[in-house]
């Protein structure tokens, strides 16, 4: 009975640890973990395009293309109304997924099978008008014309391929396949975020950074906020430091610290005196089990 008692109070708080930090990411990357070609391939591509990544160390830039190459083949890349699929199309269109949850263990967002990509703006059927990008459970579909730009403008945070898989990411939750740290901490976003959510949909006069487009639904919110939080994370900070420490740990990286790999810091949020500590609430499933946790121990105490 003691026994039982102990292995169970340690299933419980084992549980506990991986819904709120989520599993550490501890392989040991460098870039014999890619094929060479396809290493020099990426760093180059990279060192020219991608911003995130020119900030990385060497062992860093090794996870990031790592990363890059699990995602386009966990992927079935498409083209269509007439477009042809290329290899700068998946790297670069993979990198910006890579960049979004650089931050998490669980990176590739396995629950989106198919990325289909057009030359320009489409007409989607399901919204019957022209579209940039849409996002479904299963698949994502892409204009590369407005891809392209995003990616080659860096400081608008007008950035078509984290806004959809910003989308892709919140959906994740929904099917039940997102990072354990994200879900975790998605509550917490959610009511961090409201109340910037419904000043912007009651007052017309709101001084906000975000673009009007953030009011339309809590989702397009989410998104426009990933693509500022990557493109203009000083200008976020400044004008919602809260929000902006929420996304942080939402994401577990840190834009403001290109120098240090994006890692995000408890230092840094203790010295940004992140309201979040000591005050996380927590959900009723994990209130549950660490009532349960504690009333297992205390039965192990009476038996000894």
């Amino acid at each position: 009975m003691t026994l039982i008692t102990l292995l169970i109070c340690a299933f419980v708080v084992l549980q506990l640890r991986k819904q709120w930090t989520g599993r550490a990411d501890t392989r040991q990357y460098d870039e014999r973990m890619v094929h060479p070609q396809f290493y020099k391939y990426c760093n180059e591509l990279f060192a020219a395009k991608i911003a995130f990544y020119q900030s990385l160390d060497q062992r860093n830039k090794a996870k990031f293309i790592f990363r890059v190459q699990e995602f386009i083949q966990d992927k079935e890349w498409k083209g269509f109304n007439g477009f042809e699929v290329n290899s700068e199309h998946r790297a670069l269109i993979s990198a910006c997924a890579v960049v979004l949850t650089f931050g998490m263990r669980d990176f590739g967002l396995s629950h989106i099978k198919r990325i289909f990509i057009a030359p320009e703006i489409f007409y989607s059927r399901l919204f019957e008008r022209d579209v940039k990008g849409l996002t479904m459970p299963y698949a994502v579909y892409l204009s590369w014309e407005d891809c392209a730009k995003g990616i080659d403008v860096t400081d608008d945070a007008y950035n078509l391929c984290l806004h959809e898989f910003a989308h892709a990411l919140d959906l994740a939750v929904k099917v039940d396949n997102a990072d354990a740290r994200y879900i975790a901490l998605s509550n917490l976003w959610e009511e961090q975020s409201e109340g910037v959510f419904n000043k912007m949909n009651e007052n017309e006069n709101y001084n906000i950074f975000l673009r009007e487009y953030a009011a339309v639904n809590k989702h397009e919110f989410f998104a426009v906020c990933v693509e500022n939080f990557f493109e203009r994370p000083k200008i976020f900070k400044e004008n919602e430091s809260q929000l902006y420490l929420t996304l942080c740990r939402l994401l577990n990286t840190n834009p403001l610290n290109p120098a240090g790999n994006y890692k995000l810091e408890t230092s840094y949020l203790e010295f940004e005196n992140d309201s979040f500590i000591g005050q996380f609430n927590v959900p009723f499933s994990l209130k549950l089990a660490l009532y349960i946790s504690a009333v297992g121990f205390m039965i192990y105490l009476m038996t000894l």
